[in-house]
Order: structure tokens, then C-alpha cells, then sequence
């Protein structure tokens, strides 16, 4: 097959899978982490400091949050004040950043000065990425530092000391949105030291440092550091990645990132199929970009707390980069050969896509959208008092209400006190936490610890159940 009739019907593809992609963004479900970090967002626009209700009693994140995700909270809070705390409104974030990838491989295929016809292949790879799809509209920071780390990336190249100094800003503001981001700061510092003007190194990485150093403004103007250091040691995310054996086991699960799942594994079996069949070619890959790719898996490697399948997208526009300047290499005189394993994976990579687009659509289109389901129960209970919710329960309810606390902050408190969750022990950390009210979902967050549907639960009775949720009020 030529290279022309591959872009031919990647051209057919390409449009049919950006639709099918946007009609997954329609009453897409809002997830735990969207209102999670809403809700940190929401305090920040209005008491000017990261903080978190829903999880008042925990580490003192009632008070200050000082271990977050802090640019992308900030631009969140941007977009509370533009539009409001619609769930709309903060999945669009990853949306605008995702627009701006597709912005930055134009300009990379225009400075290697390939075809243009690149551009499909970048599409393609985008549209029928199941990770890349999902988390496009989900309010959470990696699609935001992804395109930050690329931004820098691309901007080094071009070897101009302005260039280079705004290009160590991105790397630091792809840590400030996430630490994970300290990977691009590695990985951009080690290229341009292993160039040959090594000084540039020396620029990109002061500039760099600089802009991260802002990540400590809040800890700093708090007097904070013992708080954050508390904070950061004990966070329930972090806290099983201490201690030299249990690093050592994260380390040696660390290639599970990339074959965690079929969403994980189809751009890693097709960037393994590209390689193997341009085996020829890999040694006339751009050097910084195979000194960068190296640099920056190793870092993470070294620094990453848990092997977790969502962490591949830090490298995927990485892996795409080298996917297309593989793919440059072949011209229509000679054959584009599509090897078995090629060819095999290319049709996983495109089945693998359109199932879970059809899973988001037929999930969006068979379960109650879940705003308005949780709307519906207000009249079941006080709407000024305390509840215990789920944490999508902030959209849109949050500001109707006293207070509200999640079941995930009943979960990790008592796993630091090392005890099993029980639904009598949620009923006894209820009342001590005066709940007035309780709204289990069995169909999108049931837990072990909730009690089975129309099952008593001590010092409340049932207000109202369906077949997907109860509501449990004070007795």
C-alpha cells in the first residue's frame, strides 16, 4: 500500500472519528475527580486559597490544601468566573488544551518541514485514542501538562536563547499544574545539555526552576511548610510510595503504565509495530527527540509513585512525535509495506477507539445523566443541612447546601486509622460528623461499605430508593 492511499483513507477516517468524538462530549458524565477538583477550584475563586469541604476532617484540607494541582486549579477557577461551576464549562479546559496539541503538531510538522499530509495521521492518532478521548473532557490536569510539556519541547528546538528561556517557563508551568510535570524539566534540561551549546541547558533549566518555584508562593505566604510537608507525606495518593521497598515495587511495575488496559496498550503496540517495521530507520530519528523520549521516561521512571495506566498520557504526544517521523520516511516511489504486525496493529489501534467511543455513547445514553438525577432527590431531604454525598454531587448542588462531605473522605480517614469500612462504622463517623442526610448511587460509586438497598442503617431511615439511589435522612 502507498503512503498516498494510507493518507487517502485516513482522510475518509479522520472526520467520521472527530464526530463521533464530539458526540461523546454531549451530557457527558461528570466523574469523581471533575468534582473533585471543582470543588478546590470553587474555594479558590471565592475564599482565594485551595481548600476542600468535601473532605473536612482529613489533613487539614478544610483549612489549606497545599499538595495540588495549582495552575490548572487556578485556570479552572478562570473558568468558574467566565461561566459559572458548570460541568460543562470545567470540562471544556482539557477540550481548549487539547486544540492547542493539535496547534503545536502543525507547527512541528511545519518546522521538520514534513508533509502536510501528516496532519491526518496526527488526527487519526488524537481521534481514536480512547485515553486521549476520555480524559479530553474531564476536568483533570493531564491533558493541560501534556500540551505544556510539548509547547517547551517544541519551542527548544529552535535553539534561540529566547526561545529556550520561554520554553523552560512551559516545562515550569507543566510542574506548577501538576508535579509529575518536573519530567519535562529533566527531559528539556538533558537534551539541550547533551547538544552543542551546552549552555542553553543552563538557561532553560534557570528559567525553568524560577517558574516552579511560584508552586511554594501559598506555602510561603502561609508560613505553611511543615503543613505541606504533613500534607504531602500522608496524602492517601502518595503515602504507599514511601520506603525503599515499596518504590522498588512501583519501579519494576513502571512498564504497566503503557499496557495497563486496551486503551493504554493500542499506541504503545502500535508505536512497538512502527519501530519494528522502520527497524532500519530509528537511528535517523531527529537526536533530540530520542534523547528527550529517553530522558523523559527514565525521569518518571524515577520519580512516579504508582504505575497507573493514566499516566501514559504524559508521553503520548511523545510517542506520536515518533510515531509521524517514522511514518515521514516512507515516499509514494517507494512501497509503504504494511507489515502483518503493522497492519494488525493500525486495525487494533482504530477498533480499539471506536469501541470505547461506542461505550462512552452507549453509557451517556443508558444511565440518568447524573445533575439532574441528584437535582430530582432535593426535595427528599433539608437542603441546609449537612450531607454525605457523592462527590459528582457537586454538580450543580454544592451551593445549596451547609455543608457536604464525600464518601471518600469517610474511606481514607479510616484507613489511616487503620480500620475496614463498615457500613455501621459510616453510620457512627455520620452522626459524629452531624450528616443529616445521605445519598448513596449504587450505579456509579457504590462502595463495599454501603449498605445493601432498603437495609437499615443506624440512626437513619430511608427517605427515598430506586433502583439506582437512596436517601437516607436523619431519624
Amino acid at each position: 500500500m502507498t503512503k498516498s492511499k494510507t493518507i487517502t483513507i485516513l482522510t475518509i477516517l479522520v472526520p467520521i472519528l472527530i464526530i463521533l468524538t464530539f458526540l461523546t462530549y454531549y451530557k457527558r458524565f461528570p466523574t469523581g475527580d471533575d468534582a473533585w477538583f471543582a470543588e478546590e477550584s470553587y474555594w479558590l475563586l471565592r475564599d482565594g486559597v485551595i481548600r476542600s469541604e468535601f473532605f473536612r476532617g482529613l489533613l487539614g484540607w478544610e483549612n489549606q490544601l497545599f499538595v495540588s494541582h495549582k495552575l490548572f486549579l487556578g485556570f479552572g477557577s478562570i473558568m468558574m468566573w467566565l461561566g459559572g461551576n458548570s460541568l460543562y464549562i470545567l470540562k471544556l479546559t482539557s477540550l481548549l488544551f487539547l486544540g492547542l496539541l493539535v496547534f503545536l503538531f502543525k507547527k512541528y510538522i511545519a518546522y521538520r518541514n514534513l508533509e502536510g499530509s501528516s496532519m491526518y495521521l496526527v488526527l487519526f492518532l488524537l481521534f481514536s485514542n480512547t485515553l486521549i478521548i476520555k480524559m479530553s473532557f474531564e476536568y483533570r490536569p493531564e491533558v493541560m501538562m501534556m500540551t505544556l510539556g510539548f509547547a517547551s519541547y517544541l519551542l527548544i528546538q529552535y535553539q534561540h536563547k529566547y526561545l529556550i528561556a520561554l520554553g523552560g517557563i512551559l516545562a515550569g508551568m507543566a510542574l506548577l499544574c501538576h508535579l509529575n510535570g518536573v519530567i519535562y524539566i529533566f527531559a528539556g534540561f538533558f537534551m539541550l545539555l547533551l547538544s552543542e551549546k551546552k549552555w542553553n541547558a543552563l538557561l532553560f533549566g534557570s528559567f525553568a526552576v524560577i517558574t516552579s518555584m511560584f508552586y511554594f508562593y501559598d506555602i510561603w505566604q502561609a508560613n505553611g511548610f511543615d503543613i505541606w510537608l504533613y500534607q504531602f507525606r500522608n496524602d492517601p495518593a502518595t503515602q504507599n510510595a514511601f520506603g525503599i521497598v515499596d518504590k522498588l515495587k512501583v519501579m519494576l511495575s513502571f512498564p504497566t503504565i503503557f499496557f495497563k488496559s486496551p486503551q493504554e496498550m493500542s499506541i504503545s503496540i502500535l508505536l512497538i509495530a512502527f519501530c519494528w517495521t522502520f527497524k532500519n530507520r530509528i537511528k535517523q530519528l531527529p537526536r533530540n527527540l530520542t534523547i528527550y523520549t529517553i530522558a523523559l521516561v527514565v525521569s518518571f521512571w524515577l520519580i512516579t509513585k504508582r504505575a497507573s495506566g493514566l499516566y501514559e498520557m504524559l508521553f503520548i504526544p511523545t510517542m506520536m512525535t515518533l510515531i509521524i517521523e517514522l511514518f515521514s520516511y516512507v515516499d509514494d516511489k517507494s512501497t509503504f509495506k504494511l507489515s502483518k504486525p503493522l497492519l494488525f496493529a493500525f486495525f487494533l489501534y482504530l477498533v480499539i477507539g471506536v469501541v470505547g467511543i461506542g461505550q462512552l455513547i452507549y453509557k451517556i445514553n443508558t444511565k440518568p445523566y447524573m445533575p439532574e438525577k441528584y437535582s430530582s432527590l432535593s426535595k427528599y431531604f433539608d437542603n441546609k443541612s449537612v450531607g454525605l454525598v457523592p462527590l459528582q454531587f457537586f454538580f450543580n448542588e454544592y451551593e445549596y447546601h451547609k455543608q457536604l462531605l464525600c464518601f471518600e473522605n469517610f474511606d481514607f480517614q479510616l484507613a489511616q486509622a487503620k480500620l475496614k469500612a463498615t457500613p455501621a462504622l459510616l453510620a457512627e463517623w455520620a452522626i459524629k460528623n452531624k450528616v443529616e442526610f445521605i445519598v448513596f448511587d449504587y450505579k456509579n460509586n457504590k462502595a463495599n461499605f454501603f449498605p445493601k438497598p432498603k437495609e437499615n442503617l443506624k440512626g437513619y431511615k430511608i427517605s427515598y430508593t430506586d433502583d439506582d439511589v437512596s436517601v437516607y435522612v436523619r431519624d
